[in-house]
Formats: structure tokens, C-alpha cells, sequence
């Protein structure tokens, strides 16, 4: 069973004390639906970034600072595509350098959207 499936058991389970606001173990802008949202970056294994986007748009609505939490989840998110795009960069940079240094090297393989 996955971690989204026995956290929203859980969560479930809970039942009215879903409905209290505990603010350090489960604050109440976190879990308004049948899942907390850090069982699902913990089950989907979200990196810092990830996460963070996560975190702010999932409690967005729910916090009372919907266009704050907006603009943070995307700061985090443009700093996330330019550490992608900064490491592809690299990338191509030593390929091009051995190429020139007449390394015989395999062909750039190519990644799908989303691979690591």
C-alpha cells in the first residue's frame, strides 16, 4: 500500500481530530482534504523544491494568504527549472570540450520530461 493510500487511511481514521488545528503536528491549512500534504511528498519522494511548490500551492487557499503563497511556490519553482537548466547546460559545455579534445564520445542521451 502506498504512503498517500495508508496516510489518507490515516488521516481518515482520525476522523474529528482532523478537524482541530494542531499547528505543529497538523496544521489546519495542511490538512483540509483526506491526505496531508506531507504524505504525498513524502510518498511521490519530492526533493526540496518539489516539495516546497507542493506545500504552498496545496495550503494556497487555505491560509488566508492565497497570492503570497502563489508567488513563493513559484520562486521555488523557477529555481528549480534553472538548476535543470543549468545542469543541462554543463552538460552539453563538457560534451562539446571532450568533443573538441577529440574524445570519441557516445551521442548525448536524451531525457523525457520529468526523468532524473
Amino acid at each position: 500500500m502506498s504512503q498517500v493510500k495508508k496516510g489518507a487511511m490515516h488521516t481518515m481514521m482520525r476522523g474529528s481530530q482532523n478537524k482541530k488545528n494542531d499547528p505543529v503536528n497538523h496544521p489546519s491549512h495542511y490538512t483540509f482534504g483526506t491526505v496531508e500534504v506531507i504524505d504525498i511528498i513524502e510518498d511521490w519522494a519530492l526533493d526540496f523544491h518539489e516539495a516546497t511548490v507542493v506545500k504552498y500551492l496545496a495550503r494556497a487557499k487555505h491560509k488566508g494568504r492565497e497570492l503570497e503563497d502563489l508567488r513563493k511556490g513559484r520562486f521555488y519553482l523557477d529555481r528549480k527549472i534553472k538548476l535543470l537548466e543549468g545542469r543541462a547546460k554543463r552538460r552539453r559545455s563538457r560534451y562539446r570540450k571532450a568533443k573538441l579534445e577529440g574524445a570519441k564520445l557516445p551521442a548525448p542521451r536524451l531525457k523525457l520530461d520529468g526523468a532524473k
